[in-house]
């Protein structure tokens, strides 16, 4: 089981889950808790989930609740930072 702190990249992200790439070893069905920054980068949002797919690649995290707070009304994220322009 991973445990503490790290920082990868984020691939794909709504409100009930997000994929993320890195080469860590995960078990799948692990909790996990992750702090991201949110469309205002000075501040943090911390969510809970649990690990439910993982390939080569990286793993997939559907969050215990999902974020309905930042959630636009078409049901999507407002534009973000695309992983191609890191």
């Amino acid at each position: 089981m991973l445990e503490g702190t790290f920082r990868d990249v984020i691939k794909n992200i709504g409100a009930g889950g997000l994929s993320v790439r890195t080469n860590r070893k995960v078990a799948v069905g692990q909790p996990i808790t992750i702090e991201l920054p949110f469309f205002n980068f000075g501040s943090m949002m911390k969510v809970t989930g649990r690990i439910v797919r993982r390939d080569l690649a990286g793993f997939a995290v559907t969050f215990d609740e999902p974020i309905h707070g930042s959630v636009c009304k078409e049901g999507h994220f407002p534009e973000m930072v695309n992983e191609r322009d890191r």
